[in-house]
């Protein structure tokens, strides 16, 4: 991921589809220091333009699904 442009080493990362198992939750976690002004990207790229980062409705006392969360904390 970038922060401020720049790309963090090592932040890249892969997850293969199948189409017997279509539903993926991918989830990592990353330490990075930042400065005051940075901001961060997440990004992602598909070979096929049918992927989707989905975010689904909740109902029936079941809660909605966001398409991504972010947790970030401050470390000091």
């Amino acid at each position: 991921f970038p922060v401020t442009i720049r790309c963090v080493a090592n932040s890249n990362t892969k997850v293969d589809v199948t189409t017997n198992a279509p539903s993926q939750v991918a989830s990592w976690n990353f330490f990075t220091k930042l400065k005051k002004n940075d901001y961060l990207e997440l990004k992602w790229s598909a070979n096929t333009s049918s992927m989707k980062i989905l975010a689904a409705s909740g109902g029936g006392g079941i809660p909605a699904i966001p398409s991504v969360i972010v947790t970030m904390n401050q470390v000091s």
